[in-house]
């Protein structure tokens, strides 16, 4: 980072340094300094890096999951926009169109079967995660790989969920895999653990009651299991409950922007598809959608296809995609604002103060601190 933006960077109020780093993809928590160094850190490590396949990269963004995984391969449509074409709000929260090439939901572990007893043992997910990388994900050819961040902490409960315990596995057996392919010079590809908090922290207002209710159906990561050590206090179940609930709004809200984005006029597409299963998955998705806005699960018995039963977790198809298009986001904010001329430019524009940290598209705030 040059010495100028170092001198410009401790110049800015605590709300707009947390700001920036928002806009960023960097950790908003903690004091002034602390911001400020993560901040410089990613501007230094930009610096220092080729602008090769910064320049035409192509993603691909997983969603972990053990019964229902989703990844998206996607490319930029269009060039990283300079800091004078930021330099309002709808600019900054106007996502990049992107290329779809592949948007898929697919079961990684099979139910417990004679053949395989005990599905979620070591030796089990080992094999599992040989068998995605191998047949599903490395074929694709990305030049970087983005995958969800699991939750790793208990939450306030007494206890770990079980499910948590399977996922942390699967995700560390992934990064130790890729990691040992890359040490032996078999893996060219750039790595990523992205927060789906900081995901959500981007697009998501502090408010989850804006957008329609919708029936989400349940997930195995929110739905608790049987407490071994006894049943919750009625504190620890009010919260869980709470928790639940903020959760299930999150989802509502990430679903309502990504289905919002598919149904853009022609002209302003953020979703192009580039391969007739992705075009198919994106109107599944639309119609899918549909159905649940108004509180009916997806039923058609007259064509009770492959593609249909997959859809049944529009959270994860949602997750994969928006955890790229917000990745391509970070990645043009970072390049823009992350200098002298876009530090210069927020400052004149008053984006980052308070009263104007929070634009809004299409009636939902979408940036908070």
């Amino acid at each position: 980072m040059s010495s100028t933006l170092e001198k410009i960077l401790p110049k800015l109020k605590l709300v707009e340094v947390k700001q920036l780093a928002v806009l960023c993809g960097v950790k908003s928590s903690g004091t002034k300094p602390e911001v400020i160094n993560r901040l410089s850190a990613v501007a230094s490590a930009r610096s220092a890096a080729a602008a090769t396949t910064r320049d035409s990269p192509l993603v691909l963004s997983v969603d972990l999951g053990i019964r229902n995984l989703s990844y998206c391969l996607m490319s930029p449509a269009s060039p990283p926009r300079p800091p004078k074409l930021l330099s309002s709000a709808a600019a900054l929260c106007d996502p990049r169109p992107v290329h779809v090439h592949k948007w898929r939901l697919q079961r990684l572990v099979q139910e417990v079967s004679p053949d395989n007893p005990e599905p979620f043992s070591p030796e089990s997910l080992a094999v599992v995660t040989n068998r995605l990388l191998q047949e599903e994900l490395l074929p694709l050819k990305p030049t970087h790989m983005l995958i969800e961040r699991q939750r790793w902490r208990s939450g306030g409960a007494p206890t770990i969920l079980q499910w948590t315990v399977h996922v942390n596995t699967l995700e560390a057996m992934l990064h130790a895999s890729l990691r040992t392919m890359k040490e032996l010079g078999h893996l060219s590809e750039e790595v990523r653990s992205v927060s789906p908090a900081n995901v959500a922290r981007f697009w998501l207002p502090v408010s989850l009651t804006m957008l329609p209710q919708l029936a989400v159906m349940p997930d195995e990561k929110s739905v608790p299991e049987q407490n071994p050590g006894g049943a919750l206090n009625e504190s620890q179940a009010r919260k869980a409950r709470q928790k639940v609930k903020g959760k299930a709004n999150s989802k509502k809200q990430k679903m309502s922007l990504l289905e919002s984005w598919l149904q853009r006029a022609s002209g302003k597409e953020v979703v192009l598809p580039t391969d007739p299963d992705a075009k198919d998955t994106v109107q599944q998705f639309i119609q899918q959608f549909r159905q649940l806005r108004i509180g009916r699960k997806f039923r058609d018995p007259e064509k009770p296809s492959t593609a249909q039963k997959k859809l049944e977790k529009l959270d994860d198809l949602t997750d994969s995609l928006l955890q790229g298009v917000t990745w391509l986001k970070w990645e043009e904010h970072q390049a823009s604002l992350l200098t002298e001329e876009g530090i210069t430019m927020l400052q004149e524009t008053k984006l980052l103060d308070e009263q104007n940290r929070r634009p809004s598209v299409t009636g939902v705030n979408i940036y908070p601190v």
